[in-house]
């Protein structure tokens, strides 16, 4: 058991406890309970440096940035293998040496286009220079069109003349130039041997080049044309096919 006095201040505590919770206003258990509101700090003085990252901090937040992308580099094409042994070993070397042709070459490639009746070989060889210029081989292709331009313009192919040809049958032939309008193409790569292209004998020998230039072959026609109207030319029956 407790002693007297203790149990005595027990006693008086919790009745006085009893009291003070009897006195107390009810809490409404149909209201959600709220904590009271907690103290907002004190406001501290603003400065000029403050104020002006406060509105910076606000102005990057409303704008919208741009997509930042990285920087790309492109890489130049590999060389090709079979580059000119002239150009030397080093990469760089090889490509600074073709940088020069490169124009020359496309001067050539377009005097390659102006020539007419190309055969298979030099239609391939027209399409192999125009890869080696794609690659950047300056040199190599200079040097293919060279060959296929001075082979254009100064080749011949032989034909002997038989009896009852005229420059106008000549010309009509498929394996010359299958257009009897171009008999003046003939006439005039062979003056020496046919001065008058109304007299022609069997058995003369005449040079036929077989790649003449876009504006070899109009003016050709066109004198042709010309010829037919205005003199007795025999070089066969003028008359254009009707379709």
């Amino acid at each position: 058991m407790l002693p007297e006095r203790p149990a005595r201040l027990l006693l008086m505590l919790l009745t006085t406890t009893a009291l003070l919770a009897a006195c107390a206003p009810p809490r409404r258990l149909d209201v959600p309970y709220t904590p009271p509101p907690r103290a907002q700090p004190a406001a501290q003085p603003a400065t000029a440096q403050g104020a002006a990252l406060d509105t910076m901090t606000r102005r990057n937040n409303a704008t919208v940035r741009p997509e930042i992308r990285p920087l790309t580099t492109q890489t130049p094409p590999p060389l090709p293998d079979y580059l000119p042994p002239s150009a030397g070993s080093d990469p760089a070397g090889k490509r600074a040496a073709d940088v020069p042709y490169l124009q020359l070459a496309q001067a050539e490639l377009q005097k390659s286009y102006q020539y007419t009746g190309l055969n298979d070989a030099q239609i391939a060889q027209q399409k192999n220079a125009e890869s080696l210029l794609v690659l950047g081989a300056g040199e190599a292709a200079y040097k293919a069109l060279l060959q296929l331009n001075d082979q254009l313009k100064n080749g011949v192919k032989p034909y002997a003349i038989k009896r009852g040809d005229n420059l106008w049958i000549i010309s009509a032939r498929p394996e010359i130039y299958g257009n009897p309008w171009l008999w003046p193409l003939i006439w005039q790569n062979n003056l020496q041997v046919i001065p008058d292209p109304n007299r022609l004998s069997a058995g003369q020998q005449l040079k036929i080049r077989p790649n003449p230039t876009i504006d070899e072959v109009v003016d050709a026609v066109n004198y042709a044309r010309e010829r037919a109207k205005t003199s007795d030319t025999r070089i066969g029956e003028v008359k254009e096919e009707t379709p």
